[in-house]
């Protein structure tokens, strides 16, 4: 008997895709769509792939995306915003403000987290003013820029860690041996030989 897809949800997977757009968590939904508690975490991973759950997913998440004016570009600048932010994209003014600094890029006061101002008056009745600029986490912002180029993907192979490792320690011996010949003023041979633990 040959397998046919189905097109059409049943009842039940109606009520899962509702459940799941509440909170994005498929053994929640699976629960709360009336599948068992005992199997709801297998259940909801197999549910989310199944092919006319997927899709149906899919177009309520592009329409989602398309109400709220989520696009591949906007997350891109904005990701590029916390990524390339760098304090001379800003001034402060005499009156303790914050501005953007000539040249800086348009978006770059979305890469401030937070702006404290502090006013400090002495005995003599002399006032100092201090201001605090900080800015965003960049190092996850640059992770997740590198990761959409390629440059640093989720899993790295084996072979290539060690080909990468075997290359860095050639290198360093490299560095070694020119400082030691630099010094003695006469040839060295530094090879990487295999190291054992």
């Amino acid at each position: 008997m040959a397998y046919r897809r189905r097109n059409k949800l049943t009842a039940r997977e109606t009520r899962f895709v509702c459940e799941y757009l509440v909170d994005r968590n498929a053994t929640q939904a699976a629960i709360r769509a009336g599948y068992s508690a005992r199997t709801a975490g297998q259940l909801g991973s197999r549910l989310i792939k199944r092919p006319a759950v997927a899709e149906v997913l899919a177009k309520v998440t592009v329409a989602e995306s398309a109400k709220i004016g989520i696009t591949a570009e906007r997350v891109l600048r904005e990701l590029e915003a916390l990524a390339f932010s760098d304090v001379s994209n800003y001034r402060l003014n005499d009156d303790g403000t914050v501005q953007l600094a000539e040249g800086a890029p348009p978006n770059a006061m979305k890469a401030v987290q937070s702006i404290k101002h502090r006013v400090y008056t002495d005995k003599g009745g002399g006032t100092t003013r201090t201001v605090e600029l900080k800015l965003w986490d960049k190092p996850a912002p640059l992770r997740l820029a590198g990761r959409h180029v390629g440059l640093f993907p989720d899993r790295v192979d084996d072979d290539r860690v060690e080909e990468l490792a075997q290359r860095m320690m050639q290198r360093q011996l490299e560095r070694v041996r020119a400082q030691l010949e630099a010094e003695r003023q006469e040839p060295i041979d530094v090879t990487a030989k295999e190291v054992t633990p």
